[in-house]
């Protein structure tokens, strides 16, 4: 089992710093099977932000092997398809690059980037405990509950 601490530790030994927010073909980039964020649709008012202001904050992704998979900027990438489908206004995109992370990596750092923006559904919590119940230790699976 692992604690948090350990989980933290070793996402931030994988980021690629060298890569980061480089510009880098969006069409290369994947969506993640998991995203904590449960209702999530398209974003019109980030659409027009997108159009006027351009891409402020690099998209998160996972470098595994030739595979780049989004960890945090679903919406953005969504959005910048949805763009590019009329103006390619972002064939190129920013990025921030980690390498090689687990899929518990992954998810662990979409779930903190995220409740950094704005606090998790009590849906959205329970389905990350049951998710992770067997991986995690026990003290850290009630902090994320709190």
């Amino acid at each position: 089992m692992k604690n948090l601490a350990s989980v933290s530790k070793s996402i931030q030994s994988k980021r690629n710093e060298k890569l980061d927010s480089q510009k880098f073909p969006l069409s290369k980039l994947q969506l993640s099977s998991y995203d904590i964020r449960k209702n999530r649709t398209g974003s019109p008012k980030l659409r027009n932000d997108l159009k006027r202001d351009g891409q402020l904050q690099p998209i998160t992704v996972s470098k595994n092997g030739d595979v780049y998979t989004v960890v945090n900027g679903r919406t953005r990438q969504i959005e910048m398809m949805e763009l590019n489908q009329s103006d390619d206004l972002f064939n190129m995109v920013k990025v921030e690059i980690y390498e090689d992370l687990t899929e518990l990596e992954q998810n662990y750092l979409n779930a903190q980037i995220n409740i950094s923006q704005n606090p998790l559904t009590p849906d959205e919590k329970i389905e990350f405990v049951v998710k992770y119940k067997d991986e995690l230790n026990p003290e850290d699976l009630v902090y994320t509950q709190e």
